[in-house]
């Protein structure tokens, strides 16, 4: 399942929180606004990896892809920026047998600029290409021997790709959220934060798989580095609640005709509990809103079987 970072309601809970933080904060805790402090022309390298852990019955073992991720700023005015994206040097582990649809995707995308306007303080995000991308994901999905970690023939595949052109990746905003790093750039910009203070919610949050939202949990806390370093670090825990995860799932594979392949796994909900969420770990300079390191981990239980992604970015100084 690809990777999800939900940025509208991580605003959204943002702003609930530095309400709240100033009815709570300690008098060592510091307030941090993060600044949209992104400039035309600058350049940033990340060393990107996505590593995919296949567990219970799930087929196709673990994977990890690593490689190169190039973000440029196009040009900023006021509160948006557009951005180019570049993936590059990507390579799978000699161990890997069967690459998740998520790093499939990253493949496709390899050394083809991806660009995109962000509004970060708000939550926007618009793809000029986005048809493209759109079937670059559907095509990869067709050419995975795996959906959801369980075998599946081609013509089946192609069937439910099909279908799920008319149900998933509709809007530029889920489709950032699948390329499993936009995302990441736009997710703290505008927001305030109370270090050592964490701060927990009970709200909506996006539905993985398309429709009405889901109720959910975020947690977030914030961290000062140390001294001079001129970084902070925020934590955010997102956790779906189990039925209504459970619903969605059911309702997704229905309209997506998929339920005469994974008829068992469904039936077998009913008697074992769901999990999924993420957790995402950002260190960030203060001055700009830039990433420094991000790292966030993605966790979905479908039957007797788990599969938990992985992603991290790491910025590289080139000289």
């Amino acid at each position: 399942m690809s990777k999800l970072i939900f940025s509208l309601a991580r605003k959204r809970v943002g702003y609930f929180f530095a309400a709240l933080s100033m009815l709570i904060t300690p008098a060592f805790a510091e307030t941090i606004t993060v600044p949209f402090g992104w400039v035309a022309g600058q350049v940033r390298h990340y060393q990107l990896s996505s590593r995919t852990e296949r567990l219970g019955d799930l087929r196709g073992g673990n994977c990890t892809l690593n490689g190169l991720l190039r973000v440029e700023v196009l040009k900023r005015e006021g509160k948006s920026a557009n951005l180019r994206f570049l993936l590059s040097a990507l390579k799978l582990d000699d161990a890997c047998k069967t690459p998740s649809l998520h790093q499939m995707l990253w493949l496709r995308l390899s050394d083809t600029p991806l660009d995109a306007t962000l509004e970060p303080e708000v939550g926007n995000v618009a793809l000029p290409n986005l048809v493209a991308v759109r079937e670059k994901i559907f095509t990869s999905l067709e050419d995975s021997p795996l959906l959801f970690g369980m075998s599946v023939d081609r013509d089946t595949r192609v069937e439910i790709a099909q279908s799920f052109r008319k149900l998933l990746f509709a809007d530029a905003v889920t489709v950032a959220q699948a390329t499993g790093f936009i995302n990441e750039f736009a997710g703290v910009i505008g927001e305030v934060y109370e270090t050592d203070t964490p701060s927990s919610l009970s709200t909506s949050l996006p539905n993985p798989f398309g429709g009405e939202p889901l109720l959910g949990t975020v947690s977030i806390e914030a961290k000062s580095g140390a001294k001079g370093s001129g970084e902070f670090s925020v934590k955010q825990i997102i956790r779906f609640d189990a039925k209504e995860y459970k619903a969605a799932i059911r309702k997704m594979v229905a309209q997506a005709g998929a339920g005469k392949v994974f008829k068992s796994d469904i039936e077998a909900l009913d008697k074992r509990g769901t999990t999924a969420g993420s957790v995402t770990m950002q260190r960030i300079e203060q001055k700009t809103g830039w990433i420094i390191e991000a790292e966030s981990t993605t966790t979905a239980q479908l039957g007797e079987g788990t599969q938990v992604v992985k992603v991290k970015m790491v910025y590289q100084t080139v000289k």
